[in-house]
Protein backbone atom coordinates (compact mmCIF):
# COMPACT_ATOMS: atom_id res chain seq x y z
CA UNK A 1 0.00 0.00 0.00
CA UNK A 2 1.32 3.35 -0.83
CA UNK A 3 2.06 6.30 1.56
CA UNK A 4 -0.32 9.19 2.09
CA UNK A 5 2.79 11.30 0.90
CA UNK A 6 2.88 8.55 -2.72
CA UNK A 7 -1.01 8.90 -2.85
CA UNK A 8 -0.88 12.56 -2.77
CA UNK A 9 2.33 13.28 -5.24
CA UNK A 10 0.37 11.18 -7.81
CA UNK A 11 -2.95 13.16 -7.38
CA UNK A 12 -1.01 16.14 -7.90
CA UNK A 13 0.34 15.17 -10.74
CA UNK A 14 -2.73 14.02 -12.02
CA UNK A 15 -4.57 17.13 -11.32
CA UNK A 16 -1.51 19.34 -12.98
CA UNK A 17 -1.97 17.06 -16.43
CA UNK A 18 -5.94 17.89 -15.95
CA UNK A 19 -5.60 21.76 -15.79
CA UNK A 20 -3.78 20.91 -18.84
CA UNK A 21 -6.51 19.23 -21.09
CA UNK A 22 -9.22 20.13 -19.35
CA UNK A 23 -10.37 23.76 -19.41
CA UNK A 24 -11.92 26.04 -16.86
CA UNK A 25 -14.76 27.60 -18.76
CA UNK A 26 -18.82 28.89 -19.39
CA UNK A 27 -18.95 27.92 -23.69
CA UNK A 28 -21.45 25.14 -23.17
CA UNK A 29 -22.78 26.20 -19.66
CA UNK A 30 -26.50 24.64 -20.67
CA UNK A 31 -25.01 21.60 -22.70
CA UNK A 32 -26.78 18.81 -21.39
CA UNK A 33 -23.53 16.70 -19.49
CA UNK A 34 -22.48 12.83 -19.64
CA UNK A 35 -19.42 10.57 -19.05
CA UNK A 36 -19.00 11.24 -22.62
CA UNK A 37 -18.07 14.92 -22.60
CA UNK A 38 -17.26 15.97 -19.40
CA UNK A 39 -13.38 15.99 -20.45
CA UNK A 40 -14.85 18.58 -22.69
CA UNK A 41 -14.58 20.71 -19.74
CA UNK A 42 -17.12 23.59 -17.99
CA UNK A 43 -17.45 24.79 -14.58
CA UNK A 44 -16.51 23.63 -11.30
CA UNK A 45 -18.96 20.64 -11.41
CA UNK A 46 -18.25 19.35 -14.68
CA UNK A 47 -14.19 19.75 -14.03
CA UNK A 48 -15.03 17.90 -10.88
CA UNK A 49 -17.26 15.06 -12.15
CA UNK A 50 -14.21 14.78 -14.65
CA UNK A 51 -11.57 14.42 -12.54
CA UNK A 52 -13.60 12.31 -9.64
CA UNK A 53 -13.60 9.33 -12.72
CA UNK A 54 -9.80 9.97 -13.36
CA UNK A 55 -9.20 8.94 -9.28
CA UNK A 56 -11.80 6.38 -9.74
CA UNK A 57 -9.76 4.70 -12.61
CA UNK A 58 -6.58 4.76 -11.05
CA UNK A 59 -8.61 2.92 -8.26
CA UNK A 60 -8.21 6.04 -6.07
CA UNK A 61 -12.20 7.28 -4.21
CA UNK A 62 -12.88 10.41 -4.04
CA UNK A 63 -16.33 12.27 -2.36
CA UNK A 64 -17.71 15.09 -3.61
CA UNK A 65 -17.73 18.25 -1.38
CA UNK A 66 -18.96 21.61 -1.42
CA UNK A 67 -17.20 24.55 -0.69
CA UNK A 68 -18.39 28.39 -0.27
CA UNK A 69 -17.73 31.53 -2.23
CA UNK A 70 -19.04 35.05 -0.96
CA UNK A 71 -21.28 33.38 1.61
CA UNK A 72 -22.97 30.77 -1.08
CA UNK A 73 -22.73 26.86 -1.40
CA UNK A 74 -21.87 26.61 -4.61
CA UNK A 75 -18.63 25.30 -5.02
CA UNK A 76 -18.04 21.26 -6.32
CA UNK A 77 -14.75 19.65 -5.08
CA UNK A 78 -13.56 16.73 -3.92
CA UNK A 79 -12.60 15.36 -0.64
CA UNK A 80 -10.63 11.61 -0.19
CA UNK A 81 -9.20 10.22 3.11
CA UNK A 82 -5.55 8.79 2.65
CA UNK A 83 -4.54 6.94 6.09
CA UNK A 84 -7.05 9.05 8.13
CA UNK A 85 -6.15 12.28 7.02
CA UNK A 86 -8.68 13.99 4.89
CA UNK A 87 -7.41 16.30 1.35
CA UNK A 88 -9.61 18.20 -0.11
CA UNK A 89 -8.94 18.65 -4.03
CA UNK A 90 -9.96 21.53 -5.79
CA UNK A 91 -10.30 20.25 -9.80
CA UNK A 92 -13.04 22.42 -10.77
CA UNK A 93 -11.82 25.78 -9.85
CA UNK A 94 -11.12 28.93 -12.68
CA UNK A 95 -7.91 29.45 -10.79
CA UNK A 96 -4.96 26.81 -10.38
CA UNK A 97 -5.54 24.90 -8.12
CA UNK A 98 -2.63 22.13 -8.74
CA UNK A 99 -2.05 21.40 -5.06
CA UNK A 100 -4.41 19.79 -2.54
CA UNK A 101 -5.20 21.40 0.81
CA UNK A 102 -5.12 18.87 3.96
CA UNK A 103 -8.02 19.69 6.51
CA UNK A 104 -5.97 18.62 9.19
CA UNK A 105 -3.05 21.60 9.13
CA UNK A 106 -2.67 24.87 7.67
CA UNK A 107 -0.84 25.32 4.48
CA UNK A 108 0.65 27.46 1.82
CA UNK A 109 1.69 27.21 -2.09
CA UNK A 110 2.83 29.57 -4.99
CA UNK A 111 1.47 28.39 -8.64
CA UNK A 112 1.81 30.27 -11.40
CA UNK A 113 2.49 33.52 -9.30
CA UNK A 114 -0.65 33.06 -7.69
CA UNK A 115 -0.18 32.12 -3.94
CA UNK A 116 -3.07 29.98 -1.99
CA UNK A 117 -3.22 29.86 1.86
CA UNK A 118 -5.38 27.73 3.79
CA UNK A 119 -6.42 28.29 7.42
CA UNK A 120 -7.79 25.77 10.05
CA UNK A 121 -10.40 26.68 11.89
CA UNK A 122 -12.35 23.86 14.20
CA UNK A 123 -15.37 23.80 11.39
CA UNK A 124 -13.94 24.94 8.13
CA UNK A 125 -10.86 25.29 5.85
CA UNK A 126 -10.75 29.09 4.75
CA UNK A 127 -8.69 29.51 1.82
CA UNK A 128 -7.25 32.66 0.24
CA UNK A 129 -5.74 33.94 -3.10
CA UNK A 130 -3.28 36.37 -3.91
CA UNK A 131 -2.76 37.20 -8.04
CA UNK A 132 -1.35 40.35 -7.42
CA UNK A 133 -0.62 42.45 -4.12
CA UNK A 134 -2.97 41.10 -0.94
CA UNK A 135 -4.85 38.00 -0.07
CA UNK A 136 -8.17 38.04 -0.83
CA UNK A 137 -11.16 35.49 0.32
CA UNK A 138 -11.30 32.31 -1.68
CA UNK A 139 -13.61 29.84 -0.56
CA UNK A 140 -14.26 28.33 2.81
CA UNK A 141 -14.36 24.48 2.81
CA UNK A 142 -16.69 23.18 5.66
CA UNK A 143 -14.55 20.44 7.48
CA UNK A 144 -17.86 17.69 8.23
CA UNK A 145 -18.72 15.18 5.97
CA UNK A 146 -21.40 15.79 3.06
CA UNK A 147 -24.28 14.10 2.17
CA UNK A 148 -23.41 12.57 -2.11
CA UNK A 149 -27.03 12.70 -2.64
CA UNK A 150 -27.47 15.97 -1.47
CA UNK A 151 -24.37 17.05 -3.50
CA UNK A 152 -25.18 15.46 -6.69
CA UNK A 153 -29.04 16.64 -7.02
CA UNK A 154 -27.82 19.97 -6.36
CA UNK A 155 -25.11 19.64 -9.62
CA UNK A 156 -28.08 18.04 -11.62
CA UNK A 157 -30.38 21.00 -10.55
CA UNK A 158 -28.15 23.89 -11.24
CA UNK A 159 -29.48 24.93 -13.94
CA UNK A 160 -33.17 25.43 -12.58
CA UNK A 161 -34.66 28.48 -12.68
CA UNK A 162 -34.81 29.10 -9.24
CA UNK A 163 -30.59 29.35 -8.98
CA UNK A 164 -28.56 31.69 -9.87
CA UNK A 165 -25.65 29.78 -11.57
CA UNK A 166 -22.23 31.59 -11.05
CA UNK A 167 -20.83 32.12 -14.49
CA UNK A 168 -24.22 32.04 -16.43
CA UNK A 169 -22.91 36.26 -17.90
CA UNK A 170 -19.78 36.84 -19.69
CA UNK A 171 -17.30 34.65 -20.77
CA UNK A 172 -14.78 32.96 -18.83
CA UNK A 173 -12.23 30.58 -19.80
CA UNK A 174 -8.77 29.64 -17.82
CA UNK A 175 -6.70 26.65 -18.09
CA UNK A 176 -2.74 25.62 -17.78
CA UNK A 177 -0.42 25.15 -20.86
CA UNK A 178 3.27 24.39 -20.85
CA UNK A 179 4.76 27.26 -17.68
CA UNK A 180 1.87 29.76 -17.99
CA UNK A 181 -1.62 29.98 -16.64
CA UNK A 182 -4.07 31.72 -18.98
CA UNK A 183 -7.15 33.42 -17.69
CA UNK A 184 -9.60 35.07 -20.09
CA UNK A 185 -12.59 37.07 -18.66
CA UNK A 186 -14.75 38.92 -20.90
CA UNK A 187 -12.17 40.23 -23.30
CA UNK A 188 -9.46 40.78 -20.67
CA UNK A 189 -6.80 38.06 -20.76
CA UNK A 190 -3.79 37.66 -18.33
CA UNK A 191 -1.25 35.16 -18.32
CA UNK A 192 0.24 34.43 -14.79
CA UNK A 193 3.64 32.49 -14.59
CA UNK A 194 6.36 31.76 -11.90
CA UNK A 195 8.65 34.91 -10.40
CA UNK A 196 6.71 37.11 -12.18
CA UNK A 197 3.76 40.34 -12.67
CA UNK A 198 0.94 38.32 -14.44
CA UNK A 199 0.59 39.98 -18.43
CA UNK A 200 -2.77 41.26 -19.02
CA UNK A 201 -3.91 43.01 -22.41
CA UNK A 202 -7.49 43.37 -24.07
CA UNK A 203 -9.19 40.61 -27.03
CA UNK A 204 -10.80 41.98 -29.78
CA UNK A 205 -13.99 39.40 -30.72
CA UNK A 206 -12.52 38.03 -33.50
CA UNK A 207 -9.19 37.60 -31.40
CA UNK A 208 -10.98 36.25 -28.77
CA UNK A 209 -12.57 33.63 -31.45
CA UNK A 210 -8.96 32.73 -32.04
CA UNK A 211 -7.44 31.96 -28.95
CA UNK A 212 -10.68 29.71 -28.13
CA UNK A 213 -9.50 27.64 -31.41
CA UNK A 214 -6.12 27.83 -31.22
CA UNK A 215 -6.10 26.36 -27.59
CA UNK A 216 -8.90 24.53 -27.52
CA UNK A 217 -10.66 23.89 -30.67
CA UNK A 218 -12.66 20.85 -29.64
CA UNK A 219 -15.06 24.33 -27.69
CA UNK A 220 -15.36 25.63 -31.10
CA UNK A 221 -17.72 22.95 -32.42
Amino acid sequence: MKTSVALVQKIERLLVADYRKTAFHNLMIKTKRTVDNLWLGGTCSDKTLHFKAILEAEGIQAQLHTAEIAGIACHRLLSINLQEKKYFIDAGSGWPCIQLFPAFEDSNYTAFGIEFRAKQTKLDLIVQIKTSTEFKPFMIIPLQEQSQTVIEEAIANRFHPSNVYPFQYGLYLSFVKDDQFYFLKGNQLRVYKNQATYTEQQLKADEIQVFIATHFPQLTR
